[in-house]
């Protein structure tokens, strides 16, 4: 037999009793799902407490275990058996029983026999309570199986929380069928809330209920009260689908149900709504067989509410005004005076909840509504009547209506018309053909409406009388411009229209309508030219009145203009001067006949100048008097008495050229140049009419042929390779495609001068090391005489300077380095400019003694190398300019005494100089040649010797520190006796303090002279000394000196109180401060009464407190009080410390006897409270043992966890 899942259903305040593997007892409190496992599909055996029976009833396949109460009735007393079952769950152990224990039952094996009464109330599904109710306790297996659906689905969203119930069974279930349905009997289902449908309470799963029994192992229990075990078999279970949506919706009604929603702050068009959350529904309690029923699991997660609201009216229909997570909601754009039902639900996902009980309520009256606008009913010349529909009452009922009108001025404001009852009412007595605008309002007991709509009416008018004729404004060729004028007697509101009619004579349908509107002016389109037409003009009123027509007038339309000549060509043919043309009429007249033609010619070069060359009846012209190769632009038109016509097609005709003329004579542009010519000449004066193309210049000298030197299109050109200074003549003549013109006159033209040739190669002549003499010669001149000659000079080939430029034919070259190369050159210059220059001359000059030494540097020796820097000085420089020969030795001259040489080196040091003196040096190079000039003087200063030690004294002195200071050192020693002093700046002082163990320490290191030395004791001595240090080095200490700090000033007094007051006695008191270095310390009071400035010594000595006598009554006096310390040796005798705060006193008046009673006692209550307080020492000793322990403490946890 295959293994069966039965699911226990507890319900809402039931316990179900376990026992799992491990032999431990497990309370399960409902609502709550137990899945357990039975191998051979039995019924578990389920333990029955004391005070109940079970019976077995088995009804269309469903075995049922009904737990009724027991009758009082004697029943034998036995241990618990030890149930052995190895098909259900195995034995772990046996529990201890209770004396009045009762065994399991089974649904196949049968119960032991005990004396007992038989159950005395069993229902089925379809049967009556004990009260003669029926019970809803039992399910069909369709709404079973559809709730375990539901349930499954929950189980599936909320996957980890199903895993980890506690009260899941010992053995894991792998279904959750429902095999088993344990129900609380006399219950209805529907009172069961839907908090508890789909999920186990986590808060009681693992403890242990107070009023459980024990169990049998393996077995469950529950708390006293009936229940049946309905088991089906799992083949059962595959006719649960049908009807799963009618299961749903019965299962969603028990899922969720909301109490009624409140209705607060009801006015005329909104309200409140607030609502509660779903709260769970406790079955009722029973005598009878309970039903226990684990179907409802747990409260699902809410996520909106529903809210719905309905009118009540014959068709009420809910409608949903809400839907969201909120509590209270608040209704809007309610209408007054109206009954509203309104319920609420709650939804969970796709699971509605039932609606709830619906709430009643009725908006408050409110104003009317506006009302519609008053409509016309009938009008007449004189007057309109006005009808308009009562608006919504909003509960109140109307008691007037109130029309307003403007009196037919539209800009004057609304003014009353009408007010009362009727719904329609006439006004008379109004103008014909007027219009005027009204409005309206409702008025009940509460209030004014607002005002509709404005409307306007106009009242009927007369007969307007026949208008003058229309007028022709302007005629066209294909219309006709026509205004009329308004009638006098029409106003400027009133809307008149008016109709034109027009009569054209062609079409033979005599007037018709051509316009009708509100415009004075009108243009007739789409007529024929030359052409008659007739016209009358009729006046319509606003009421569509017609008048008699106008008298009837003739217009005429103007005459079209003429179409262009045609068939404008050359007759003949064309000479280079003249030539004739000839043209047709135009094919359209434009209904007149032709006046006159008129022929109009443009040259080429004015191709936008049009003028007449004929006009007149005649259809030729001969055009003479013409440019020869011009192209010439014709065009006719014609004019008849509607104008001019359009212009024929343009005809041009180009007349032959002929060979240009000779042009003007060539001309020298600018300056004459020494070996070309720019030449320039002008266009002929006759070019033949035709562009020139060419032209062609011919140059020779005089008694030698022309050749020709430019042939091309421009008028000028250059001529080169010409001699300077040559005379040439020349001529020029135009060409065109007819052919070439004659040439012009000659004319005689000479170059220019030229520059000189390039000069050759230069003469240098060395005359020392720092001098050279450059010559040279005379170049061609090329027909000018040489100005000038330019000599560049430079130390490279590539980069030369000019260094002189004169007529002479040398230069000396001074101030140049000895032993380096230099290059130079040569240019000649006359009146027609710069020459080339010559070949590039190069020349070395000779060596010469060593340059001067730029750079000398003077140093003291480091303090590392053993040389007293008082006595000598270092000297380094940058080697010089050897000038070609190398640099042998070097001579320092650093005084009076013989210069020093150096040979090899750039560096030496002086030795036995004076300390703080002040040496001029100079260096000198020597090489070859001899010694090179001394450098720039440098200035040296020897070091001074260290510095002597200061005077130290003590400038002030205080209880825990002294101010020392020093003065300057003597003066620094050494030889020469300068006695200069020592730069303030540069000396550094050191001053020490002798320590406990007779050493100094450095306390203050620095150029000041003022040291303050702090955090020492008072009354003691203390050794000092101090030296200075300068760049010689550190002087000697000086003697140690003494100094002794003063004795402190006792700390302000605190804790300064008034105790108690009494009459005119009054206790103060303060804190007590301990003796300071064996001194005693006292203390004293000072009294000020009133405003008396001056404060008075009323008390002196070791108390701690002080009772003031003899205060006035009324009174106000001013406390204080400071300490002193009572010196035992030594000066001063005394010392006083800071005086703490100022207290203020208050002396009352006598008072009756029961007050100073009262006031005594209170004074005593005060003083044991005050009394009781803690100082504030003993708060800081509280607070020091606090902080300890706490830190002790932490330090423990801190190395355990570490250690773990």
């Amino acid at each position: 037999m295959r293994a069966t899942v039965i699911v226990v259903h507890v319900n809402v305040g039931e316990t179900f009793t376990i026992q799992s593997k491990d032999g431990s007892v497990q309370c399960i409190p409902g609502p709550a799902q137990v899945p357990m496992m039975s191998p051979n599909g039995s019924i578990p055996p389920i333990h029955i407490p004391p005070g109940y029976v079970s019976q077995v009833i088995e009804d269309n396949g469903v075995r049922r275990v009904v737990v009724t109460p027991q009758t009082p009735e004697f029943h034998p007393q036995m241990a618990s058996p030890h149930h052995m079952h190895p098909h259900y769950i195995p034995h772990r152990g046996q529990m201890l029983a209770h004396p009045p224990l009762y065994p399991a039952v089974t649904a196949e094996l049968p119960a032991q026999f005990l004396h007992q009464p038989p159950p005395t109330h069993v229902f089925e599904a379809d049967s009556l309570g004990p009260h003669g109710h029926q019970s809803f306790g039992f399910r069909n297996e369709r709404t079973s199986k559809a709730h375990e659906r539901l349930q499954k689905k929950h189980q599936g969203r909320y996957p980890k929380e199903r895993n980890s119930n506690p009260t899941a069974s010992p053995q894991k279930s792998h279904s959750v069928s429902p095999d088993v349905d344990v129900s609380k009997s006399g219950q209805a289902r529907s009172k069961q809330s839907a908090k508890y449908s789909e999920q186990t309470s986590p808060g009681c799963s693992q403890a242990t209920s107070p009023r459980r029994t024990d169990s049998i192992q393996g077995c469950g229990s529950v708390e006293p009260s009936g229940m049946i075990l309905k088991k089906q078999s799992s083949t059962d279970s595959a006719g649960i689908g049908v009807d799963a949506e009618a299961e749903t919706g019965n299962s969603q009604k028990i899922l969720l149900t909301l109490k009624k929603p409140q209705v607060l702050d009801v006015k005329a068009r909104e309200a409140r709504v607030t609502w509660n959350p779903p709260v769970p529904i406790n079955p009722e309690p029973s005598d009878g067989p309970m039903e226990i029923d684990a179907k409802c699991a747990s409260v699902p997660t809410l996520h909106c509410y529903e809210l719905s609201l309905g009118v009540s009216t014959r068709d009420s229909r809910y409608k949903i005004v809400y839907r969201g997570e909120e509590l209270k909601f608040d209704l809007k754009d309610l209408k007054p005076a109206t009954d509203y039902h309104i319920r609420v639900c709650a939804m969970c996902d796709s699971l509605r909840g039932v609606n709830s009980d619906p709430t009643s309520f009725t908006t408050l009256h409110d104003l009317p509504d506006t009302p519609l606008p008053p409509k016309l009913s009938n009008r007449t010349k004189s007057s309109l009547l006005l009808q308009w529909k009562a608006p919504p009452e909003n509960g109140s009922k109307i008691t007037a209506y109130l029309l307003e009108w403007d009196e037919g001025h539209k800009d004057s404001g609304y003014h009353e018309c009408y007010i009362g009852g009727n719904r329609q009412y006439r006004v008379a007595k109004l103008s014909p053909g007027t219009g005027y605008c009204f409005r309206l309002a409702a008025r009940n007991e509460l209030g004014l409406s607002g005002w509709s709509e404005s409307l306007c009416f106009v009242t009927q008018g007369c007969i307007p009388s026949a208008p003058p004729p229309p007028q022709l404004l302007r005629a066209g060729i294909s219309w006709l411009a026509l205004q009329w004028h308004r009638p006098v007697e029409a106003s400027t509101d009133e809307s008149v229209q008016f109709v034109l009619e027009m009569d054209d004579e062609t079409s033979g349908y005599g007037f018709k309508p051509k316009y009708h509107g509100e415009e004075l002016s009108y243009t007739a389109h789409n007529m024929h030219r030359s052409s008659r037409y007739k016209f009358r003009l009729f006046i319509c009123n606003s009421e569509g009145m017609k008048s008699v027509g106008s008298e009837v007038v003739t217009f005429h339309t103007l005459s079209d203009r003429p179409g262009p000549p045609a068939r404008l060509t050359v007759k003949g043919k064309v000479h280079a001067q003249h030539f004739k043309v000839s043209w047709d009429p135009p094919k359209d007249n434009g209904g007149a006949s032709i006046t006159k033609f008129q022929l109009e010619m443009a040259e080429a070069n004015k191709p936008q100048q049009w003028d007449v060359v004929y006009s007149g009846h005649g259809r030729e012209h001969v055009c003479d008097q013409l440019q020869p190769g011009n192209t010439h632009s014709l065009r006719c038109c014609c004019y008849n008495v509607g104008g001019q016509s359009q212009y024929s097609d343009v005809l041009n005709v180009e007349t032959p050229p002929l060979p240009p003329g000779a042009p003007p004579l060539p001309r020298l542009v600018g300056k004459s140049r020494a070996r070309e010519l720019h030449l320039r000449w002008g266009t002929p004066a006759v070019n033949g009419g035709c562009a020139v193309l060419e032209y062609t210049l011919e140059l020779g000298t005089p008694g030698t042929e022309m050749r020709e030197v430019y042939h091309g299109p421009d008028v000028e050109c250059t001529v080169h390779g010409l001699l300077p200074g040559r005379p040439y003549k020349l001529h020029v003549r135009a060409a065109n495609r007819a052919g070439a013109g004659p040439f012009s006159e000659e004319v005689e033209l000479s170059t220019g001068p030229g520059a000189p040739e390039a000069c050759q190669l230069p003469t240098v002549t060395c005359r020392s090391a720092t001098s050279a003499t450059v010559s040279w010669e005379s170049p061609l001149n090329n027909g000018a005489e040489v100005t000038e000659y330019r000599l560049e000079w430079g130390g490279e080939e590539g980069c030369l300077q000019q260094v002189y430029s004169g007529p002479a034919l040398s230069y000396e070259l001074r101030g140049l380095q000895p032993a380096s190369y230099y290059f130079c050159r040569v240019q000649a210059v006359n009146c027609a400019g710069p020459g080339l220059f010559g070949d590039v001359a190069s020349c070395c000059t000779p060596p010469w003694v060593p340059g001067p030494i730029t750079t000398v540097h003077i140093t003291s020796p480091q303090a590392d190398s053993g040389l007293e820097p008082s006595e000598c000085l270092v000297l380094s420089w940058d080697e010089p300019i050897s000038n070609g020969a190398e640099v042998t030795t070097y001579n320092v001259d650093y005084g009076e005494r013989q210069p020093l040489n150096v040979e090899g080196s750039t560096s030496c040091i002086v030795h036995g100089l004076h300390p703080d003196s002040t040496y001029r040096v100079r260096v000198q190079a020597v090489n070859a040649i001899g010694p090179g000039p001394f450098s720039q003087t440098v200035r040296g200063r020897t070091l001074a010797l260290p510095p002597e030690a200061p005077r130290l004294e003590c400038v002030s002195s205080g209880p825990q520190s002294l101010r020392l200071k020093w003065g300057e050192s003597g003066g620094g020693g050494g030889g020469g006796g300068s006695g200069k002093g020592i730069a303030l700046e540069a000396v550094q002082f050191t001053l020490q303090m002798q320590d406990r163990g007779d050493r100094f320490v450095t306390v203050y290191a620095g150029s000041c002279h003022t040291f303050k030395v702090q955090r020492l004791s008072e009354s003691s001595t203390y050794t000092f000394r101090v030296r200075a240090a300068n760049e010689a080095g550190d002087g000697p200490f000086s003697e140690p000196s003494f100094f002794t700090t003063t004795r402190s000033s006792p700390p302000p007094v605190k804790g300064f109180r008034i105790l108690a007051q009494e009459g005119f006695c009054c206790d103060v008191s303060w804190e007590s401060l301990p003796p300071m270095k064996g001194d005693n310390v006292l203390f004293v009071l000072q009294l000020a009464g009133g405003r008396d400035p001056e404060m008075k010594q009323v008390y002196k000595g070791l108390d701690t407190s002080y009772r003031l006598t003899g205060l006035q009554a009324g009174g106000e006096y001013r406390l204080r009080v400071c300490a002193i310390r009572r010196c035992q040796d030594g000066a001063p005798a005394e010392l006083f410390g800071p005086f703490g705060p100022t207290l203020t006193l208050h002396v009352q008046k006598p008072q009756a006897p029961q007050a100073i009673a009262d006031m005594r006692h209170e004074k005593a209550t005060a003083k044991t409270r005050w009394a009781s307080q803690l100082t504030d020492e003993q708060w800081a000793g509280i607070i020091l043992v606090a902080f300890a322990v706490f830190s002790i403490f932490m330090s423990v946890a801190a190395w355990y966890i570490w250690m773990k």
